[in-house]
Order: structure tokens, then C-alpha cells, then sequence
């Protein structure tokens, strides 16, 4: 080949990686009659030599494309199988909801969590925050085996994380739902790709709606001591919530609870107490008669909104009062936006409900 030949091949291959649409357009010009396919982009003739390996190259491109299309690769980072992979940020997850199995990218994946988990009204570095303390607990989700239920993870809220589909959202924003979305999306992206991790392990980045001023410690909860998941202070509005049993219904729900406690309506003022609370300030142990609560399974058998309550007898009635709603682990939504609303960044926010946590990418964790 000449030096004319090569120099002008090596050109042409520049443009043909460079200028892939074009190149593809010119890929089609090859079923065109004989007039027009051998022309380059400027009209100009093609020596019978570079028509012959220009051919043989876009042909290689063209089929190139074609597969990975198939194969719905986008971008491949060599961290997982193909399905779990379209873009170095982005994870494929088998969604579990209520119509089936359903493939999502990650990122469309969270925008139905952010906006099922926490009030689109929210300031946006609390859902930037809540953005990835879900992308983190999905993650989680996906390195540990994924959903009992079936899936990487449920939509279920009492088991994984809630979600909602378009017209979910559409339903509940209705005429703002434009603006929402776009607020929900912005603080997706603004976090893209990022998830917490201690000691280089994703981390269980629990999240509860509000709690009393503080949160709640792992162990008292989950009996499992976890150094990022311990009781931090809480800026926000303390909510409470009331409810009211008569002593028999009181009975009742103890007895299904842990069976007979022995308790009468005349002893019911003595024998129902709080006997232990955790460092927190919730409950750890409910007496009742001659049996114990923890302070999870008071909740449950009162349906309590938290173990941050207080009881009290008056007659044959029973009040219980509880502060903030959730388990009160890790990041309170509440807080969070009370501190976004002071002027926080979400990084900041996330340092403080997940303490000696670091920031790093998805993909970044799938490659270890």
C-alpha cells in the first residue's frame, strides 16, 4: 500500500470511531446503488482498495453495535454478570412488586423509593440523603443474596423499602407532579452512583420517619451492635401520638402478646409500669404482672408508633403516649430535613445519622 493509501486509511479510521452516526450512515450507503456507495462524506471517490477494507471495517462496527444492543450492554464495567450492569454507576435489580419481577435500572429504581420513603415537600439535601441511604440499603440487598420474597429486593416497606410507580406518583402529586418529579430526580442525580460504607463494607444504612430528639442504638433494637448505627442527637419538632385501650382490651392484646399476666383491673395501675429504658430514652422493658415486654414488642402489641413512649392508668383505661414514628435507627427523615432546612448538605446529614461512614461509588464496591 502506499503512503497516500495508508495515511488516507488511517484517517478514515479516526472518523469512523469519532464520528460513529456517520459512520453508520455510511454503513447503510453500501446497499445504495453503485453510484453512491463508494463515495466518502464530502462526495469525494474512494480507491478500490479502501473501499474493500472501509467495507469489511464499518461492517465489523455495524455488527459490533448490533450485538452489544442484543446483549443490552451499554457500558461494561467487569464487576458483575451483564444484566447487573448498563453504565459504571448504574445496577440492574430484579424488583419484587406487587405486579411481578420487574428489571430496573438503580437510579429509576430510586426515584419510586425516594418518593414512596420521604415527602416530596422535604428540602432537597434530605432527599438527596434519603436517595442514598436507599441506593445503599439496596446494594446491601443485592451483595447479600437479595430478597428472601424472591428478587434483589420487595416493595414492601416491612420488609425492604417502599416504592411507587409513575402513575403512583401521579396519582399521589397529582397537579404538582411535575414538580416533584423533577425535585425527586435532581436529588438522585446529584447523588448518583454514591452509597455509604464502614471499614469498606456497605453498610446497613437503616432509616426511620422521625424520633424524639434522638435516635436509637442497633443493639437495642435489632440486637446487633453495628458502630455506625448508634444513638446521635435529632434537631427536629418532637410529634407524639396517642392512644387509649380500656383494661380489658389492655388484658386482651398481653395475653396474645405473652400469654396471661396474671394483671386484674384492680391491680392494673401497679402492675403495668415501664421498668427499663435504653440510653436513648425509650422503653427496654414493659412490666406487666409477672411477665416482661421488650420495648419493640410493647409497640407491636399497642400499636405504638415507637418504643419512645409513656403509659399511664387512669380508672379502667389505659393511654399510651408515644414520640416519633419508627424503629428509630439510623437516619431520622425528619431530622434530616430539619437539618437540611438549617443548611446542611447531604453529605453532611448522612455523616451525622451514619457516623464513620465514607462516601463511594456503586461500582466502585461491585469491582472489590
Amino acid at each position: 500500500m502506499s503512503i497516500y493509501h495508508g495515511l488516507y486509511t488511517a484517517k478514515r479510521l479516526f472518523l469512523y470511531f469519532t464520528m460513529m452516526p456517520a459512520a453508520i450512515k455510511e454503513a447503510a450507503a453500501y446497499f445504495l446503488p453503485d453510484s453512491h456507495r463508494n463515495m466518502d462524506m464530502r462526495g469525494y471517490v474512494r480507491p478500490p482498495c479502501l473501499q474493500r477494507k472501509e467495507k469489511y471495517l464499518v461492517t465489523a462496527l455495524v455488527l459490533m453495535l448490533l450485538l452489544s444492543r442484543c446483549m443490552g450492554i451499554k457500558k461494561q464495567d467487569g464487576a458483575r454478570f451483564l444484566h447487573n450492569i448498563t453504565a459504571p454507576q448504574s445496577v440492574m435489580l430484579q424488583v419484587n412488586t406487587p405486579a411481578g419481577l420487574q428489571q430496573m435500572d438503580m437510579e429509576q429504581y430510586l426515584l419510586g423509593v425516594v418518593a414512596a420513603e420521604m415527602p416530596a415537600a422535604f428540602a432537597e439535601d434530605a432527599l438527596a440523603a434519603q436517595a442514598v441511604a436507599a441506593r445503599t440499603y439496596a446494594l446491601r440487598k443485592l451483595l447479600r443474596g437479595g430478597c428472601s420474597r424472591g428478587g434483589d429486593v420487595c416493595t414492601d416497606a416491612g420488609h425492604c423499602q417502599a416504592w411507587c410507580s409513575d402513575a403512583d406518583m401521579r396519582q399521589l402529586w397529582d397537579t404538582s407532579y411535575d414538580m416533584y418529579y423533577g425535585k425527586i430526580a435532581a436529588a438522585v442525580n446529584k447523588t448518583a452512583g454514591q452509597v455509604l460504607c464502614y471499614d469498606g463494607q456497605v453498610i446497613e444504612a437503616l432509616f426511620h420517619s422521625s424520633s424524639g430528639g434522638a435516635t436509637e442504638a442497633c443493639a437495642a433494637v435489632f440486637s446487633q451492635n453495628l458502630p455506625y448505627l448508634q444513638s446521635v442527637s435529632s434537631p427536629e419538632e418532637v410529634r407524639t401520638h396517642t392512644v387509649t385501650y380500656t383494661a380489658a382490651e389492655v388484658r386482651k392484646r398481653l395475653a396474645d402478646a405473652v400469654g396471661e399476666t396474671g394483671l386484674t383491673p384492680s391491680s392494673l395501675a401497679e402492675g403495668l409500669y415501664i421498668a427499663a429504658y435504653t440510653p436513648s430514652g425509650r422503653v427496654q422493658t414493659l412490666q406487666a404482672g409477672s411477665k416482661q415486654l421488650s420495648g419493640a414488642q410493647a409497640r407491636a402489641a399497642f400499636s405504638l408508633r415507637s418504643t419512645d413512649f409513656t403509659v399511664s392508668v387512669t380508672g379502667d383505661t389505659v393511654t399510651f403516649t408515644a414520640a416519633g414514628y419508627g424503629h428509630g435507627v439510623g437516619m431520622s427523615q425528619y431530622g434530616a430535613h430539619a437539618l437540611a432546612q438549617a443548611g446542611e448538605d447531604w453529605q453532611s446529614i448522612l455523616a451525622h445519622y451514619y457516623p464513620g461512614t465514607a462516601l463511594q461509588s456503586a461500582a466502585g464496591v461491585l469491582r472489590q
